[in-house]
């Protein structure tokens, strides 16, 4: 068999840095069953979720320079019991771009509620009361 990479320690060693999309085009080029083998280990060891939590850091960072908002400290004031007052405008995108990740974005935005104040304004406040 030809492989590309020595074992999954060296693969990931090259593709850490690479978007999801970027190493899965990597994976395709594979020899099949070494592709086999690291598609596996990628799944079975966390890999993927680690991967994903991380795409989802990046997302959040871009979010806040964009919105100007910094997501995990307003959530930090919301779970200790501050509701905020955030643009509606904001809050639609944040949650536009971070509902892909489905529960990989729960650290971000998990348990926030939103409640529309006006056209403009959303109330975000604590699932847990």
């Amino acid at each position: 068999m030809v492989s590309l990479f020595n074992d999954f320690k060296e693969f990931w060693h090259y593709v850490k840095d690479l978007s999801v999309d970027q190493r899965d085009i990597l994976l395709t080029v594979l020899p099949k069953d070494q592709r086999a083998e690291f598609e596996e280990i990628y799944k079975r060891d966390g890999w993927l979720d680690l991967s994903i939590r991380n795409t989802v850091h990046d997302e959040v960072d871009m979010l806040r320079e964009e919105t100007g908002i910094n997501i995990l400290y307003m959530k930090a004031k919301i779970l200790s019991g501050v509701p905020q007052y955030v643009p509606k405008k904001s809050w639609d995108l944040i949650v536009s771009k971070l509902e892909k990740y489905n529960h990989h974005a729960n650290f971000a935005i998990g348990g926030i509620i939103a409640k529309k104040v006006n056209e403009g304004t959303v109330l975000l406040t604590s699932i847990r009361k």
